[in-house]
């Protein structure tokens, strides 16, 4: 993951310990474990803005997985984010968590790439920006602008299974069946019981 950015200086260390579990959780897809985790650390740290903006997206993964109904998950999302950019209005994963909201849920495209270009003039590196403006990329079918970006998330986060996942999915979606077997092997060779990625490879 992205180094950390905080305007805090310190954070109570229980709460980052299950910050951290969260964190962890999150990238096994546990998302309803995730969340009891970040909600254990904003109550141990109720100013901790980056625990309350992976609530949120923990929220939104759950979501998407299946695992909570969207009109439960994503007002959480969306509460969770914007109490994380009322501590922190400079926070880039509290942008981006609002941005996501306005894609998956709001089904609002324009907003989504405004506030993921901010999010991005804030912190170039972080790698799930680069991914959701794939996403709005080709949704308007500019393709090759978004093979760039997901190719660049990708990039910065190269064990990431999700940005495989959506590096993969882009290539599909562009028409490059067999840049989608060659971008999987890597993830399957780590991952070989993924469902997401195994599903991409039977397209």
């Amino acid at each position: 993951p992205p180094p950390e950015r905080s305007a805090r200086t310190s954070v109570d260390p229980a709460a980052y310990d299950l910050y951290l579990r969260g964190r962890f959780l999150f990238e096994k897809h546990a998302a309803i474990d995730a969340i009891a985790y970040f909600e254990r650390a904003v109550a141990a740290d109720p100013d901790f803005a980056l625990a309350h903006a992976w609530h949120a997206f923990s929220n939104m993964l759950a979501a998407n997985f299946n695992m909570l109904p969207p009109l439960t998950a994503y007002p959480r999302a969306r509460a969770a984010s914007n109490r994380a950019l009322s501590l922190e209005p400079r926070l880039p994963e509290a942008l981006l968590g609002q941005a996501f909201v306005a894609w998956w849920f709001d089904w609002d495209m324009a907003t989504a790439q405004t506030l993921v270009r901010k999010v991005l003039e804030l912190a170039p590196g972080l790698p799930n920006a680069h991914e959701l403006l794939a996403l709005t990329l080709i949704s308007a079918e500019r393709f090759e602008e978004g093979i760039e970006s997901i190719e660049r998330a990708y990039a910065l986060d190269p064990l990431s299974d999700f940005m495989l996942y959506d590096l993969a999915l882009t290539l599909h979606f562009a028409g490059a069946p067999t840049r989608v077997i060659d971008a999987l092997r890597p993830g399957l060779a780590r991952s070989p019981g993924h469902g997401g990625l195994l599903l991409l490879l039977g397209t």
